[in-house]
C-alpha cells in the first residue's frame, strides 16, 4: 500500500487562499478511496482538510524541512504529493528532495524545477521556438543595471518589470520606469528573494493576460478545462483582476494557437499525471502571443475553473498521479461520459477579486504585480451585462452606484489601475467621456467598455421610464442584471410595494443547471445559477433546509465559517434531511458540487436570498454559520417573515445591537465597562468629559470593523469626522472605558433552551483592545477553578435570557489582580473559534449546534480530558500593503491562523514562534525593544545573530552573559541616523501600545514599510 505525505498550504494569507483547502480535500478523498495511506502535513486549523476523518494521519505541525523529515521518517513514507498546496508545498518538495531520495506522486523533480526556475524555464522556451519576453537574472546591482540598459536596447522600451524570486503571490514585484526606481525596487527584491536572485524582464504592460487550466495523464491524453481571461492587462496580478470565462475578445483561430502551444509546452517539460496552469499575454496590435509561465501544480484558479465548468480538476488529477489513465475515469456529471472531454458552457463566468483596504488604512491602493485581494467573487449569467453587475452587487447588493465624481480625478484613478477601477469606468461613461479614451488609458479591451456602456445606456433609459413602472419595464431591467435595490433607488418605489409586483407577475428568476456540456445532454445536476425568461430546470419534489453561506473572504469573515458551513451540510445529509446552500465563493468546499442536495451559486444578499426561499420549497433556513452576513439581513428577514431555524430574529437583534444588548443583560450579575450610547452626533460632543482611553464600538459590524481605542480629545475629534460625520448613525454605538490591562477571554458554547453546554474556555495572550482574531490565544485557559466556574454559571445565564438555539460565542475581560470579570459581548452564532476548538477538543461543535437547531436536543459527551495545550497564532500579510499603520486594535487585520500543540505551554509557543515562522532563524540582525523580548530569543543565542537593545534597557547584565554578539544603542542617536541603522534590519519587534516617543516609532514604521520587516506585537506577553 502506498504512504503519500500530502503537503498542504498551511495558513491563510494573500496570494495562498482556501482554493487550496478545497483542491485538497479533493484530492485526500481520492486517495482514501483508492486505499492510499494519506498523511497530511498542515498547520491550519481553519480547514476541512485537517479533520480527522479526510486523512490517514494528520500533523497540525509546521510546515518546513525539519518537521518533514521527521513525519516521513516515522511513518515509513514513500510518495510526495505536493501539487494541492500552492507554492509553499511545492518549494518544501524540492528542498525534500535535495536531502533524501523520495518518490513524487505526479510529476517528476526535473520536470518542476525545470518549470519553477526561471533561467531553465525560458532557455527551454527559447530553444523551442517558444515567444517569451526578454528575461535575464541577477545576484547584484552592478550586472542588474547592465541588464537593464540590455533589454531596454534590445526591446526600445524604457519600462522594466522586476520582482524577486520564489516569493509567492507576486510580492516585491513592480513595473519601474526609470533609473532611480529600479535601483529602488531592485534593493527591495534582493531582500525578499528565497535565494538572493531578482528576475529583471521586458514590461508587457497593455497586452491581454489568458489563462489555460489543464490536465495531462501519463500517456499525454491532453485537455484544456477551462480558459480565462482577464479583463485588466498584463501588470495587474491575475489575483487582483477582474476575469471572465469562456475567453471574449480571441477568434476560435487564436485560442487553437494557445490550445496547441500548451500542448507543446507540456510536453517539453514533461509535465505528466497532473492538472497545470499556463499563463499568456498577446500583444493586441499584431496578435503575437507570449508564454508568461507555467505552474507545474494545481493553482489559485484551479478551484475557479471546477465551480465555473463542473469539472472537478483537483479530483480528476489525484486520480491521474495514481497513474489512471483519463479516458477511463467516470465523469461525475455526464453520465456514460468518461472524464477525458473539454467542458463547454454557455454562460459567461465572472470572478471578482475582493479587498480589505479599509483595514490597512489604504484607500488609494495602485494596483501592480503583487497580489493584495483577500477573496473573490463569481457570477454567472448568460448575459454578460448581468453577469458583470451581479459581480459588482457581490460588494454591494446596490450594484454599480449613483455617486458623483470630478472627472479629473477619474482620469488619474483609470490610469493607476485602483480597487474601484471598474466603478470608476462606469462613472465617466456617464459624464459622457468616448469609450475609446478609456480603452487607450486604461488597455482594457473596448469590447468590456462596451458592455459597461450599455448598462450605463439602459440605466439612463430607466430613468426616463420610472413613472411607468409596468410589468415589460421591470422584466427587462432584472434580465440586464438591475438588483432591487438598484430599482428602488432609481424609481423611489418602496421595497415591499416592489416585491408584491414582482410576485403578482412571477418576476422571480428561473434556476439553470452547470451542466458542461451546454444543455446537450439531460444532466440531472445540483448546480444552479439564476436567469431571467429561461425556463426553470430547478424541481422541487421535496422540502429543503437552506443555508446561508459566508460568500467571499474578507478579513474577519473567513474560511472558519466554511468550515461550520460544510459541517451543518454534512449533518443534514447524514440525518435524510434535503440541504440547500447558497453561496458564491468559488474557493471553498461548501460550494463543491457533491457537498449539498442543491448549491445556489448567488450572492449572499436578500433578494437572492428570497428568490430561493420562494422557488426552491425552503421550509427555513439557517443564518448561523454565516459569519456576519446576516447582520445585514436581520431586519429585512423579519419584516419579510422568513422562516430562521436556531435562535429567535428578535433574540439575535437584541445582542448585535449594543443598547438593547445592555438593557437585556442588566439583571444579571455581571459588571459591564463603564460606558455611553451615542445614537445620534451630538451624543459624540458630550463625550470630552470622559477619562481616556475609551473604546469605540459600532452595532451590526464585522471583524471589529470602525472599532478603535480613543487616547485623547484630538483622537476622538478626528474619529466623529471620519466615522459619524461622513456616515449615518442607523444603530448604537457604545463608548466604554478602556480596560487596559486585563485578560480577555473567549467562550463558545451550544444551547437548546433547556441545555447548554460550554465548550473549554480560550484565553488571549494580547491584552483586551487587540481583536480576538489578532491575538495568540491558547487552550485550556490558565484559570483557576473558582473563575473558570463562575465564566460558565454567567455564561448559561446569558444563553438563556437570550433563549440562544444552537451556537454562541460571548467574550469577558478578566482583571486577575481585583478578580473582577466584565462582559463585553454575545455573538448568537457559530464563532471564529469553532474550527480551532473543534480540532483541540476533538469535538465536532458544530454538529451538537446543529442537534440543537434540528431536533431541539443536544447529545452530552464526556468531560474533556485534555493533556496538551493547543495555541492559535494569527498570520498577517502588511507586506503586502506597503502604505498601510502596522499596529494592531479592536479592528482584526490578520488573514488565517496556525496552530501549535504541546504539553508544556511554553514549548507551545516556542514550537509556533520559532519554528513556525523559520525565517528568523536565518536573520542575521534582531532588534529588540521591549524589556522582556529577551527571554524569547534564548534559543537563538548560538545562531551568528546580532542584537541590538536601547540604551536604556535593563537586565544589561544578563544580556551581556546570554547574548554574546550585541550591540546598545542610543535612542535619540538612531531618531537621527535611521537611514544608516534600520536599512540593515530584517526583524523589528514593536509592541502595540508603546510607551516610546511617537516620532521613534514613525521612523521605524517608515523603513519597516519598504524592507518587509517582520513585526511581532505580542512578544512582551509570551514570556
Amino acid at each position: 500500500m502506498k504512504k503519500v505525505l500530502l503537503i498542504g498550504s498551511g495558513p491563510i494569507i494573500i496570494g495562498q487562499a482556501c482554493e487550496f483547502d478545497y483542491s485538497g480535500v479533493q484530492v485526500c478523498k481520492v486517495f482514501k478511496k483508492n486505499n492510499v495511506k494519506t498523511i497530511l502535513l498542515n498547520n491550519n486549523p481553519a480547514t476541512v482538510m485537517t479533520d480527522k476523518n479526510i486523512c490517514y494521519k494528520t500533523y497540525m505541525e509546521p510546515i518546513n524541512l525539519m518537521t518533514a523529515l521527521k513525519i516521513i521518517k516515522k511513518n515509513n513514507i514513500n510518495y510526495l504529493y505536493p501539487f494541492s498546496g500552492g507554492q509553499t508545498a511545492l518549494n518544501l518538495a524540492i528542498e525534500i528532495k535535495k536531502k533524501i531520495n523520495i518518490n513524487i506522486l505526479g510529476t517528476d523533480l526535473i520536470s518542476i524545477i525545470n518549470s519553477e526556475s526561471r533561467e531553465k524555464f525560458r532557455k527551454i522556451m527559447k530553444d523551442n521556438k517558444i515567444r517569451t519576453s526578454v528575461s535575464y537574472i541577477s545576484k547584484n546591482l552592478n550586472k542588474a543595471l547592465k541588464l537593464r540598459k540590455k533589454i531596454i536596447k534590445k526591446t526600445k522600451n524604457k519600462e522594466i518589470s522586476i520582482r524577486p524570486s520564489y516569493t509567492l503571490g507576486g510580492l516585491g514585484g513592480s513595473l519601474v520606469r526609470n533609473k532611480y526606481d529600479f535601483i529602488k525596487n531592485y534593493k527591495k527584491c534582493i531582500l525578499l528573494s528565497g535565494n538572493n536572485e531578482v528576475i529583471i524582464e521586458e514590461s508587457l504592460y497593455g497586452f491581454k493576460e489568458i489563462e489555460l487550466e489543464i490536465l495531462n495523464d501519463k500517456n499525454n491524453n491532453f485537455i484544456v478545462v477551462c480558459s480565462i481571461e482577464n479583463i485588466d492587462p498584463v501588470g495587474i496580478h491575475t489575483g487582483d483582476s477582474l476575469c471572465i470565462s469562456p475567453i471574449q475578445t480571441l477568434t476560435d483561430k487564436d485560442f487553437q494557437k494557445l490550445r496547441k502551444s500548451s500542448k507543446k509546452v507540456v510536453n517539453l517539460l514533461n509535465i505528466k499525471k497532473t492538472g497545470s496552469n499556463l499563463q499568456y499575454a498577446i500583444n493586441p496590435k499584431n496578435g503575437f502571443y507570449y508564454l508568461i509561465e507555467l505552474n507545474p501544480r494545481l493553482s489559485r484558479s484551479s478551484a475557479l475553473a471546477s465551480k465555473a465548468t463542473g469539472y472537478p480538476i483537483a479530483m480528476i488529477s489525484a486520480y491521474i498521479s495514481l497513474n489512471k489513465n483519463i479516458c477511463k475515469i467516470k465523469n461525475k456529471i455526464i453520465k456514460n461520459f468518461t472524464s477525458f472531454y473539454e467542458p463547454t458552457i454557455d454562460y459567461n463566468v465572472i470572478k471578482k477579486p475582493f479587498f480589505s483596504n479599509e483595514k490597512f488604512s489604504c484607500n488609494n491602493i495602485i494596483l501592480n504585480s503583487q497580489m493584495k485581494s483577500v477573496g473573490e467573487s463569481m457570477s454567472i449569467s448568460r448575459i454578460l451585462e448581468r453577469s458583470i453587475q451581479l459581480s459588482i452587487s457581490s460588494d454591494d447588493d446596490y450594484g454599480f452606484l449613483n455617486e458623483v465624481f470630478e472627472r479629473k480625478n477619474l482620469f488619474k484613478k483609470i490610469y493607476f489601475p485602483n480597487t474601484n477601477r471598474i466603478l470608476n469606468i462606469y462613472e465617466l461613461i456617464k459624464q459622457g467621456v468616448k469609450i475609446e479614451l478609456i480603452n487607450k488609458i486604461t488597455k482594457i479591451d473596448i469590447f468590456f467598455i462596451k458592455k459597461i456602456y450599455n448598462i450605463v445606456k439602459y440605466e439612463n433609459e430607466f430613468k426616463k421610464k420610472k413613472s411607468k413602472i409596468n410589468l415589460r419595464v421591470i422584466r427587462f431591467f432584472k434580465k440586464y442584471g438591475f438588483s432591487d435595490k438598484k430599482i428602488i433607488k432609481i424609481t423611489g418605489i418602496k421595497y415591499k410595494k416592489l416585491f408584491f409586483l414582482k410576485k403578482k407577475y412571477n418576476l422571480f428568476p428561473s434556476f439553470l443547471r452547470i451542466d458542461s456540456c451546454s444543455g446537450e445532454y439531460d444532466i440531472k445536476n445540483n448546480y444552479f445559477y439564476s436567469e431571467f425568461d429561461c425556463k426553470n430546470e430547478l424541481i422541487n419534489n421535496e422540502k429543503t433546509t437552506l443555508i446561508l453561506g459566508s460568500g467571499p473572504n474578507k478579513i474577519g469573515q473567513g474560511i472558519e465559517f466554511d468550515y461550520c458551513c460544510v459541517h451543518s451540510l454534512n449533518f443534514l445529509k447524514k440525518n435524510n434531511i434535503s440541504s440547500s446552500v447558497i453561496n458564491n465563493n468559488p474557493e471553498t468546499v461548501s460550494t463543491d458540487y457533491n457537498i449539498s442536495d442543491k448549491l445556489f451559486f448567488l450572492p449572499v444578499d436578500f433578494e437572492n436570498l428570497l428568490d430561493v426561499y420562494y422557488k426552491a420549497n425552503v421550509n427555513g433556513i439557517i443564518i448561523q454559520y454565516c459569519g456576519q452576513v446576516s447582520n445585514y439581513l436581520l431586519n429585512m428577514l423579519k419584516t419579510f417573515n422568513i422562516k430562521v431555524f436556531g435562535t429567535k430574529l428578535n433574540n439575535v437583534l437584541a445582542a448585535e445591537d449594543r443598547k438593547l444588548f445592555l438593557n437585556k443583560t442588566k439583571g444579571l450579575d455581571i459588571i459591564k465597562p463603564e460606558n455611553n450610547i451615542v445614537k445620534k452626533s451630538l451624543d459624540f460632543v458630550r463625550l470630552h468629559n470622559n477619562k481616556f482611553p475609551l473604546l469605540v464600538r459600532p452595532s451590526f459590524v464585522l471583524g471589529g470593523k470602525d472599532m478603535k481605542i480613543i487616547n485623547n480629545q484630538l483622537h476622538l475629534n478626528s474619529y466623529y469626522k471620519k466615522f459619524i460625520i461622513t456616515r449615518s448613525i442607523n444603530y448604537p454605538i457604545t463608548v466604554d472605558r478602556y480596560l487596559k490591562n486585563n485578560i480577555e477571554i473567549d467562550v463558545d458554547g451550544v444551547s437548546n433552551l433547556k441545555e447548554t453546554i460550554i465548550f473549554p474556555l480560550m484565553q488571549q495572550i494580547e491584552k483586551t483592545g487587540i481583536h480576538s482574531g489578532d491575538s495568540s490565544s491558547f487552550f485550556p485557559a490558565l484559570l483557576n477553578n473558582k473563575v473558570v466556574n463562575r465564566i460558565t454559571k454567567i455564561s448559561k445565564k446569558i444563553s438563556n435570557v437570550f433563549e440562544i438555539i444552537g451556537s454562541f460565542n460571548i467574550q469577558y475581560s478578566y482583571n486577575p489582580l481585583n478578580n473582577k470579570l466584565y462582559l463585553i459581548e454575545l455573538n448568537p452564532r457559530a464563532s471564529r473559534s469553532v474550527p480551532f476548538l473543534s480540532k483541540a477538543t476533538n469535538i465536532d461543535i458544530t454538529y451538537y449546534s446543529m442537534q440543537s437547531i434540528i431536533f431541539k436536543k443536544i447529545k452530552i459527551f464526556k468531560k474533556i480530558k485534555n493533556i496538551f495545550y493547543f495555541f492559535k497564532d494569527p498570520v498577517f500579510c502588511f507586506e503586502k500593503y506597503s502604505e498601510s499603520f502596522f499596529n494592531l486594535g479592536p479592528e482584526m487585520k490578520s488573514t488565517g491562523e496556525t496552530i501549535s500543540y504541546s504539553r508544556n505551554l511554553k514549548e507551545c509557543i516556542n514550537k509556533n514562534f520559532l519554528f513556525n515562522y523559520k525565517r528568523f532563524l536565518f536573520f542575521d540582525k534582531i532588534f529588540i525593544v521591549g524589556k522582556k523580548d529577551v527571554y524569547l530569543f534564548l534559543k537563538l543565542r548560538k545562531k551568528k545573530i546580532r542584537f541590538f537593545f536601547l540604551k536604556n534597557f535593563k537586565k544589561k547584565k544578563f544580556i551581556f552573559n546570554n547574548f554574546l554578539n550585541t550591540l546598545v544603542l542610543n535612542e535619540k542617536k538612531i531618531i537621527k541616523n535611521n537611514n544608516i541603522f534600520l536599512i540593515k534590519l530584517k526583524y523589528l519587534n514593536i509592541p502595540i501600545l508603546s510607551d516610546y516617543n511617537k516620532i521613534y516609532f514613525f521612523l521605524l514604521y517608515k523603513k519597516k514599510k519598504y524592507y518587509n520587516i517582520n513585526s511581532i506585537n505580542y512578544i512582551n506577553d509570551k514570556k
